[in-house]
């Protein structure tokens, strides 16, 4: 597929909050490749309204679980062999950038929450183009033991491949990733 047929359909998100698994997030997890399967069928699906409204339910379900701290759920549609890259300017917030498969990924992610209080990402858009997607948003903590608030960008390009994700990119800079992923406004 050349780059100039892809669709590239953008869609406004907004935080939700859901303090618990839902049913389905259960399911998944109790049956990793029954979700596989199904993730691999949504992603076959002809650019429709309903795949559309899937992805963004599986992204939007993806983000509750982060910011109540369940990784688990969070990384569930990541590859195993997913490689998860950080920006250099990581190391400004004390944070090792760096490239990670799932599991690592989700170690990082645990030192990051155990090192900051209230850490949250706030989705604004939704960014579907080809087998790539890009959510943005801000992300905003606490320093533990410091006290000090951080808010900022954050956009994660996410690449994927029979319905998992297979490489994240992390960008602080919104018009930076959107020149990364080809999509410059």
């Amino acid at each position: 597929m050349s780059e100039e047929n892809i669709e590239v359909v953008r869609t406004p998100m907004a935080p939700t909050a859901h303090p618990r698994r839902r049913f389905e997030e259960r399911l998944a997890l109790g049956f990793p490749r029954l979700f596989a399967l199904f993730a691999r069928a949504v992603w076959r699906l002809p650019k429709s309204s309903l795949r559309r409204a899937l992805v963004r339910r599986l992204v939007r379900t993806a983000w509750e679980a982060f910011n109540r701290g369940d990784l688990e759920v969070t990384f569930l549609p990541y590859h195993p062999d997913c490689r998860s890259t950080f920006p250099p300017e990581m190391a400004t917030l004390g944070l090792e950038p760096g490239t990670y498969d799932r599991d690592e990924r989700i170690r990082f992610q645990q030192d990051v929450m155990d090192e900051w209080d209230e850490f949250r990402f706030e989705p604004s858009e939704l960014i579907e183009f080809g087998d790539r997607l890009l959510t943005i948003g801000r992300m905003r903590f606490t320093g533990r033991s410091s006290g000090v608030p951080v808010d900022t960008e954050w956009v994660a390009i996410l690449t994927t491949l029979d319905g998992r994700v297979v490489r994240e990119q992390i960008f602080l800079d919104h018009a930076e990733a959107l020149e990364a992923a080809g999509l410059s406004e």
